[in-house]
């Protein structure tokens, strides 16, 4: 696999469309590399409180394809929507979107077809309408979005929990298609 097959491109950040190359075996994504390789995304943030860390996560590159690994993030690192463990390595298709802080990037491979090593992604849920995301917390708070439901969940983690427990969050997610959200603990 030549060095610069694969890229990132900017989805949701600053400069939407802007690409990447991925080259070397890893390839740090951060806010303040500090010189050091990899790419630094400082550039791409907006105002969103979500911040990416200074080394938020790496892409790794081997001849069998790309994956990636959170680096501890306080703010967790995702893939396709779904957060991955720190220290997991989660293997990366043609098409995945990577989310650090507020910015998406798309995983793209340069002849833009898949092949055996960057098969198609599995389809995603439809996102709902903004319109239809409204969760109310009986603390007060009101969440319209995703964006809105995460800032909840860091500020106040204790009303959270408490919907949580009470299994109202877990009857609004099914109401709403999200039963794949809900906690079987």
């Amino acid at each position: 696999m030549g060095e610069s097959a694969w890229t990132l491109e900017v989805v949701k950040g600053r400069v939407a469309g802007r690409s990447y190359a991925l080259g070397g075996p890893e390839t740090i994504l951060g806010n303040a590399l500090g010189g050091g390789a990899g790419i630094d995304l400082s550039d791409q943030e907006g105002d969103s409180p979500r911040r990416m860390a200074p080394r938020q996560a790496v892409v790794e590159s081997t001849r069998t394809g790309l994956a990636l690994r959170d680096l501890d993030s306080p703010g967790g690192t995702f893939v396709n929507r779904q957060r991955i463990l720190p220290g997991q390595a989660k293997p990366l298709q043609n098409g995945d979107v990577i989310q650090v802080g507020s910015v998406q990037l798309r995983v793209m491979h340069a002849n833009g077809t898949p092949s055996a090593a960057t098969s198609p992604p599995p389809p995603r849920p439809q996102p709902q309408a903004q319109s239809s995301f409204l969760f109310t917390l009986k603390s007060g708070s009101i969440c319209r979005s995703w964006d809105d439901f995460l800032r909840v969940a860091a500020q106040r983690w204790g009303d959270l929990r408490e919907e949580l427990s009470s299994g109202r969050l877990d009857a609004w997610l099914k109401s709403t298609g999200r039963a794949d959200l809900v906690y079987h603990g």
